[in-house]
């Protein structure tokens, strides 16, 4: 049935008139949202890091966001620092690993990685 002035009629989100004059009305709309369900990654593997530059890790997964910075584990007995670069996300995902030593001299190193990421 219609009725002067409805907008429609059905549903509880359907849009409804919240005001009338002079031939003009007012009309209000439910408000949309986006929901998007990402499930979280964990890639993990080990490397080697150069005394000449950077060591870049590929990952196997494609990733669209990082959730924080890779982790570093060095290997070895004397003390070592580690450093993330270039983090790439898309179709292909990767960093870069630099390590290094208490004098601040790039060194090459075992380290393990792990990768968390959507």
């Amino acid at each position: 049935m219609w009725h002067p002035g409805l907008v429609g009629i059905g549903q509880a989100n359907d849009a409804y008139p919240v005001g009338r004059s002079a031939g003009a009305m007012a009309v209000t709309l439910p408000t949309a949202s986006v929901r998007i369900d990402a499930v979280p990654r964990t890639e993990e593997g080990t490397g080697t890091s150069s005394a000449s530059g950077a060591v870049t890790i590929t990952l196997s997964g494609s990733y669209a966001a990082a959730k924080g910075l890779p982790q570093i584990s060095i290997g070895g007995t004397t003390f070592a620092t580690a450093v993330v670069d270039n983090i790439i996300v898309g179709t292909t995902t990767s960093f870069d690993v630099y390590v290094f030593d208490a004098s601040e001299n790039l060194i090459s190193r075992p380290f393990g990685w792990t990768f968390k990421g959507v």
